[in-house]
This record gives structure tokens, sequence and C-alpha cells, in this order.
């Protein structure tokens, strides 16, 4: 997750999602709103290519499709600043519109499918991120681009090449 200021605020946030290879989708992006104290809320988006076992998938639940058509995917969030380095976003709904049609507006008309409701017991998705800065051993920063203080016991072999 990579959240840049946009206006006072706001920001524009977009998420790098991991998806078994072939499966075609765009990033989730969206715009955080400040709230009261440590609080934001969230709304981001992704689009996806309908797979065909996507599509098999949907016909069990009573939805016709037909795979290489499009499905946007919704959420929204309540966030909430732990500290400095940590964020804890909670996902309260998150909605799939399956097909996409233009008759169909994102977080506006309903969507097919609510997933925390229908597939999650109504219980929210909670998700904790932790900020990857400058002393972070692995990616490393401009500030330790020598690389001389990190413990290279620490650090898996295959990002020593």
């Amino acid at each position: 997750m990579t959240i840049t200021p946009e206006t006072d605020g706001r920001y524009m946030v977009l998420y790098q999602a991991m998806y078994d290879p072939g499966t075609h989708f765009t990033s989730w992006t969206g715009e955080v709103r400040k709230g009261k104290g440590r609080t934001y809320s969230e709304y981001a988006a992704a689009t996806y290519i309908i797979s065909q076992d996507m599509a098999d998938f949907y016909q069990t639940l009573g939805i016709q499709v037909d795979p290489g058509t499009f499905e946007v995917d919704g959420i929204y969030t309540q966030k909430r600043m732990l500290d400095c380095n940590t964020v804890q976003s909670t996902i309260v709904w998150f909605g799939w519109y399956i097909p996409i049609t233009p008759e169909k507006i994102p977080f506006v008309t309903p969507p097919e499918v609510e997933f925390i409701d229908d597939f999650n017991g109504g219980q929210p998705i909670v998700e904790v991120y932790h900020r990857v800065g400058p002393n972070c051993p692995i990616c490393g920063s401009p500030s330790q681009a020598n690389r001389a203080d990190i413990d290279k016991k620490a650090v898996p072999k295959w990002h020593l090449r």
C-alpha cells in the first residue's frame, strides 16, 4: 500500500495485489480522507477480466457471466493510525459488480455480491500495514546506499546478489 498526499486531509492510495498468474486485474486505487484524530475513511476499486474459473464460480451463485467480460470490485474502509509506522485498515464494505455495465455505478448502485455479508458472516476484514522506511534491511534506502551497515545474516541470500 502506498499513500500519497493530494490536498489537505485527502490522499491517493494504491495497493499492489498478489494473485495467481493469468488473472488480469488493475491495481486497487482510491482516495483516503482524514477524519477526527487518527481516523481516516477510504474508497478504493479494482477492475478484473473474468476468467472461465470465475465465471463458473459465479454460476454457482446464480450469476450468469461470460468469460472475458469485466468485473469491478470496490471497498470502503475505516483506517486508524496505531502509531507513526502502523495503520489498521478495517474493510467494512466489499462489493463485486459482476459484470460491470453502464447502469452499474460502484459505491452508488447495489453490487451483485457484498462479500462481507454474503461470505464473511458480516464480519469486517481487518488488515494491518507497517511502514517500510529507511531502516529496512531488505529494501534499503538512499541513506543506506553502501549497505555496509546491513546485518547480512538477516537478509535472504537471493537479495544479496
